[in-house]
């Protein structure tokens, strides 16, 4: 009986170029894909600048950020990302800043 010999990471790595062929065989998965991979950046971008916040902010803004992702997608479908990034950090900024507003008006 002869062994043969496997190589478990070129087979991992056949099966994952597979998947992401499979992922992006089509525009509207493309976009989906897309558009999660640019929520979870938006969360990530929200923790990081504003790391005060509480969980309810926190929990309050990921909602607002993924309704501003989704109405920017279908009110501009070709939107890029990097626009929309720009959007995202226009909207972190303004809820830092109405953060601070409270308070101030909470001192």
């Amino acid at each position: 009986m002869i062994k043969r010999h496997i190589d478990y990471v070129k087979a991992g790595k056949r099966s994952y170029q597979q998947y992401r062929r499979e992922l992006f065989a089509t525009p509207e998965l493309r976009a989906i894909y897309q558009e999660e991979a640019l929520k979870k950046e938006a969360e990530l971008r929200l923790f990081e600048q504003s790391p005060n916040f509480t969980q309810k902010e926190q929990r309050e803004a990921i909602l607002k950020l993924d309704e501003i992702v989704q109405k920017a997608r279908a009110n501009m479908p070709e939107i890029d990302m990097d626009k929309l990034r720009d959007i995202i950090d226009r909207e972190v900024a303004a809820m830092r800043a109405n953060r601070k507003k409270k308070a101030k008006a909470n001192q």
